[in-house]
């Protein structure tokens, strides 16, 4: 889990909390013997806070984020999200 907080246009901040995220499976003897439940699916999660609204967004491990809603405050933090991760990777 990491933390970091970028700036938006509004003079104001959002605080970005972000993971991998897991899908649940339920584990039964056959899929423990067959080795299954080794291969889940992850995504890496990004919760955003900004004043008192929360956004939930997911990106795949390739880098394609899952676009649930296609709202434009969520498309702008999703390219503010990305240009924060390339900045961080050059360094």
């Amino acid at each position: 889990m990491g933390h970091f907080v970028i700036s938006l246009p509004n003079n104001s901040e959002a605080d970005v909390h972000f993971g991998t995220v897991r899908k649940k499976q339920f584990l039964s003897f056959r899929k423990i013997l067959s080795g299954k439940w080794w291969h889940t699916e992850s995504w890496k999660g990004y919760a955003v806070i900004i004043d008192q609204k929360k956004y939930l967004l997911l990106k795949t491990m390739e880098g394609a984020w899952i676009n649930e809603n296609n709202d434009q405050e969520c498309t702008y933090l999703q390219e503010k999200i990305d240009e924060f991760e390339a900045s961080h990777r050059e360094r």
